[in-house]
């Protein structure tokens, strides 16, 4: 998930974070973009929903919450993160 700045004309600043969510499946060659005004669970949930296999992630939360013990998901994480 990547924060963006978000035209939106019901505030007073006229702007407000969004998050792009992306999603990779190299073996089918698809890349999907999922816009989200939060950061929460819920953009992954819904978009990762019955998914088994390996699962790279930046390490954020949301993915051990969601998948660190289900038996048909393994976690691994992105090494550009980490300091």
């Amino acid at each position: 998930e990547s924060p963006i700045k978000v035209q939106d004309k019901g505030k007073a600043n006229k702007i407000h974070k969004g998050y792009m969510w992306v999603y990779h499946a190299p073996v089918d060659k698809l890349v999907l973009f999922d816009y989200r005004k939060g950061r929460d669970r819920n953009g992954p949930r819904e978009m990762l929903k019955g998914y088994e296999g390996i699962l790279q992630t930046d390490g954020y939360s949301v993915y051990e919450s969601l998948y660190g013990d289900h038996p048909s998901v393994a976690l691994v994480y992105c090494m550009a993160h980490a300091r």
